[in-house]
């Protein structure tokens, strides 16, 4: 089948870690011998020098690309830098990507389904054209649309419609799921499908040198993520600052955001500018992989958090995690055996889990094997694949 895939988060040719998630998914669904386009609405920004680095990748963003095989369009739309201001931002990406699929239409890629990620704005985008050219929608849901948006009556609104209009919605987890049907009482169309992971990739990928960044030979503990508050790096900080400096692990926070100044303050205020090591963003989702492979444990408690694709990853890496209890990780970590869950906003229960595990080195062994077997055996973008099929061929059906 024809499938086009809309999603303002999606790789570009200079930055390959922005929807990484989105990018696999498609390259799987190729690989099952479906047609494969991707729209990813880009905010428009001028060709100026000296631009902050998030705006600088948005404006070098060529309007078309092929990654992998996929042939990719970056429509450009207006955009106004505020989370506050995204129901007026989602009715522009709505005309952008109206007349990018219009375009579409009018050459040799016809859509036999439409699957939005992320009700707003793609989702929101995609339904003049689903209403007009019957195609139908499929929606999938990732955390933030439901996390944060949801919480603004505008957002909600057109949320609403865009499960409304689809006739599929697929959540990355229960987890997830539970929290929009506490904002949306009616959800009957929709399914739970679990992210997956390219376990090539994995393979393929080198241990990092982390001699390079500790000078000494210790336990490692990462962090893959963006440095804002429900990640709770700082809940780490706190819990590795407990346990005494001769048995201290370092700690490799992967990742950019904008707490990353009070993350380092804390650092320096707990004297621990020897053992914690911020990395900044790191462009090359290879090297994120590496870096996990050398690293022995990912501890990220946070909150709020619909899966976690990190997780898996590190897992896959043979690397244990630890996240919080009734998060979106519990779904796929069994306590003690493929990884460890713990209460949020806890840090003495990680001073405790890390102490003991920096004793019983077999242990961690153990469970970093425990988890690449269940991710290999489970959570892999194939199956992910196989199962949105289905979902788009229901979803074809109930239009005929």
């Amino acid at each position: 089948m024809n499938i086009l895939v809309v999603s303002h988060l999606y790789p570009t040719p200079a930055d390959s870690v922005p929807g990484i998630f989105v990018h696999q998914q498609a390259q799987a669904l190729q690989e099952r011998g479906h047609s494969i386009r991707v729209l990813s609405p880009t905010p428009y920004v001028p060709k100026v020098p000296h631009l902050p680095d998030r705006w600088a990748r948005f404006r070098d963003t060529p309007n078309q690309s092929q990654i992998d095989g996929i042939d990719v369009s970056y429509p450009k739309y207006v955009s106004l830098p505020s989370r506050h201001t995204l129901p007026l931002v989602a009715k522009n990406v709505r005309r952008t990507v109206d007349s990018a699929i219009s375009n579409l239409e009018s050459s040799t890629f016809s859509p036999d389904v439409i699957n939005a990620h992320v009700p707003l704005p793609d989702g929101y985008a995609c339904l003049p054209t689903s209403r007009r050219l019957d195609i139908p929608l499929v929606t999938t849901v990732h955390g933030a649309s439901i996390y944060k948006s949801a919480k603004n009556p505008i957002c909600r609104r057109q949320i609403r419609e865009v499960f409304e209009v689809s006739e599929q919605v697929v959540f990355n987890s229960g987890v997830l799921k539970r929290e929009a049907e506490s904002h949306f009482s009616s959800l009957s169309n929709s399914q739970v499908i679990f992210n997956g992971i390219e376990l090539d990739g994995v393979k393929s990928v080198p241990k990092a040198n982390l001699s390079e960044v500790f000078s000494e030979n210790r336990i490692v503990v990462a962090s893959v993520g963006n440095l804002i508050k429900r990640k709770n790096h700082s809940v780490v900080i706190d819990a590795i600052s407990a346990i005494e400096d001769d048995e201290r692990p370092y700690y490799l926070i992967i990742g950019s955001g904008p707490n990353r100044d009070s993350l380092e303050q804390q650092v320096k205020s707990k004297g621990l500018e020897g053992y914690v090591h911020l990395t900044g963003y790191v462009p090359d989702h290879e090297d994120v992989l590496s870096k996990l492979k050398a690293a022995d444990v990912m501890a990220l408690p946070s909150t709020e958090e619909a899966f976690g694709i990190a997780y898996i990853e590190a897992m896959a890496c043979g690397c244990p995690v630890i996240g919080c209890e009734g998060e979106g990780p519990s779904e796929f970590v069994e306590n003690g055996e493929t990884g460890y869950l713990i209460p949020p906003n806890n840090p003495q229960a990680i001073t405790d889990l890390l102490t003991d595990l920096l004793d019983s080195p077999s242990k961690v062994q153990k469970i970093g094997k425990n988890a690449s077997e269940y991710v290999r055996n489970n959570l892999t973008w194939a199956e992910n694949a196989r199962k949105n099929e289905e979902i788009y061929q229901l979803a074809i059906e109930k239009r005929r």
